[in-house]
């Protein structure tokens, strides 16, 4: 699954719309709009969405499952 994807699922189960995503990030809405059909967020922005949208990243090891936060 791509990082737009995630996002907008996200958004899905916390019931926010773009414009709040954007405000959250001190971004303007359009910016926020392609970002999210270009797939196009640096790591950073990837970050800050998932931190707004109440969720945290975490890398797992495919081979012992190990989990880094």
């Amino acid at each position: 699954m791509d990082g737009s994807k995630v996002i907008k699922q996200l958004m899905i189960e916390r019931d926010i719309n773009i414009n709040q995503l954007a405000d959250a990030l001190g971004i303007q809405p359009q910016s926020a709009r392609n970002k999210l059909s270009r797939n196009s967020f640096t790591l950073s922005e990837f970050e800050k969405c998932v931190a707004a949208l109440n969720a945290e990243l975490e890398v797992r090891t495919k081979d012992t499952n190990k989990i880094y936060k």
